[in-house]
């Protein structure tokens, strides 16, 4: 996604289980631009409560 051009990535996924929110958030440490990252499901839930938390409005959205 990082060749092409755009000024924001958007990653969404349907959560298995409560790591994925973690690697969600670990996700966006790694990124080279802004990037929405957030999980579906039940268990994703936890990626867009927490989102504020981490300095995001509703989604993870990486600082970069």
């Amino acid at each position: 996604m990082t060749q092409v051009p755009a000024n924001v990535n958007k990653i969404v996924w349907m959560a298995r289980s409560i790591r994925d929110n973690i690697e969600c958030f670990e996700l966006l440490h790694r990124v080279p631009r802004p990037t929405i990252a957030l999980c579906m499901g039940e268990a994703g839930l936890i990626s867009r409560v927490l989102a504020k938390k981490f300095g995001r409005f509703y989604l993870c959205i990486s600082p970069r």
